[in-house]
């Protein structure tokens, strides 16, 4: 055989054939091709039921994107939890797979091919390039009142504390938290009205009312 006269030999119901390494490419290419497509067409399917019920779980909710975790992507990414799973620009990822070194495989909406991420969700291909990571929209809390500025209330900060009178400003969504006179911040904040006999004491408004 002369030098670049390359050949390969398939075994097919006990023949041999010999192709060229052009061949042998070409129908590595289509078998790749092909077992790509039926991928995202499984992925396609999965990600539009997993839309689905995210979209019935997340309906009327508000949402702040936090780094990618892993675990709480998967139990998204199945339907037992409420987010998302987006990239930098908030396309919507769904999760088609894992490697066996525990990369996991992604399509985005709106492309044909699939990338590869570590479960920090970095891309493996551009592992520091924060654009090409995917990321986690979660649900934010509602807070357990609803003030409108200048409202008085009962502010404390751990339920060690006594409760003082303040003044209602707004509520921080992205940090879960209330905000009053004079930016100051606080975990707990009920109405003054109906708990005046809590003031300047660590009860609990339960035992109170």
């Amino acid at each position: 055989m002369g030098k670049g006269n390359f050949s390969y030999r398939v075994i097919q119901h006990g023949i041999g054939h010999k192709f060229t390494r052009g061949e042998v490419e070409m129908m590595t290419f289509l078998a790749q091709r092909d077992l790509l497509k039926a991928i995202l067409d499984v992925a396609d399917r999965c990600s539009e039921n997993n839309n689905q019920n995210k979209n019935n779980m997340s309906k009327n909710k508000s949402f702040k994107r936090v780094p990618f975790q892993y675990d709480t992507a998967v139990a998204i990414n199945q339907g037992k939890a409420d987010g998302r799973i987006v990239t930098f620009e908030g396309k919507p990822v769904t999760i088609i797979g894992e490697t066996k070194d525990d990369r996991i495989i992604v399509t985005v909406e709106g492309r044909n091919y699939a990338t590869m991420h570590d479960r920090q969700g970095a891309n493996t291909d551009e592992p520091n390039d924060n654009t090409q990571a995917i990321y986690l929209d979660l649900p934010i809390a509602k807070p357990a009142y609803e003030f409108r500025p200048y409202d008085k209330v009962l502010v404390r900060n751990c339920e060690a504390a006594v409760w003082d009178i303040t003044f209602f400003s707004h509520y921080d969504y992205e940090h879960n938290r209330y905000i009053t006179m004079g930016r100051r911040i606080t975990e707990f904040c009920i109405p003054y009205e109906g708990n005046e006999n809590l003031v300047g004491t660590t009860n609990d408004p339960k035992e109170d009312l």
